[in-house]
């Protein structure tokens, strides 16, 4: 069975910085990369269904606990204990838990945070989140390809131990 990838872009486009992950899919989607990618404001539990037909997903989303400028790209656990609540705002963890409890998927998942700080009403990305665009976009643009590879036992360590701040 071929490897199906997915590339969400959590964020709203008219909030500065919280627009870099549209802004990564945009130039992905230009290239052609080997995922499917899906622009999106927030998650929703609507999302559940979506990403267990998928092998592989990645969130792109702005975050204000990083330093400006940094990212990382951690793997998000599957851990159904019950205590989620689910409502039209969810985690990465929450939707990948929904996405188990109602569709017995085992999509392996990883969110890739960018340090942010302007959210205010602005289609600019501040200068500090555009210089490492291109390190981020190295990035997304090997994942699928290294997503393909993690069937064989001496590379699955490699996906899921994925964290790097820059």
């Amino acid at each position: 069975m071929m490897n199906k990838v997915l590339i969400i872009g959590i964020g709203n486009t008219l909030r500065g910085d919280d627009g870099i992950a549209a802004e990564v899919l945009r130039r992905l989607e230009a290239e052609h990369v080997a995922a499917d990618c899906r622009a999106v404001h927030q998650l929703t539990v609507e999302m559940a269904q979506l990403i267990s037909q998928y092998n592989a997903v990645l969130l792109i989303d702005a975050s204000v606990t990083l330093p400006v400028g940094h990212w990382r790209c951690e793997k998000i656990d599957h851990h159904c204990d019950g205590t989620e609540n689910f409502s039209h705002d969810l985690s990465p963890r929450a939707l990948l838990n929904l996405s188990t409890q109602l569709y017995a998927s085992h999509s392996r998942a990883q969110v890739l945070s960018v340090g942010a700080e302007r959210f205010d009403l602005t289609e600019s990305i501040s200068p500090e989140i555009l210089s490492v665009l291109p390190m981020i976009l190295d990035f997304v643009r090997a994942w699928p390809l290294t997503v393909s590879t993690t069937n064989h036992p001496s590379t699955q360590t490699e996906f899921e131990s994925c964290s790097q701040i820059i």
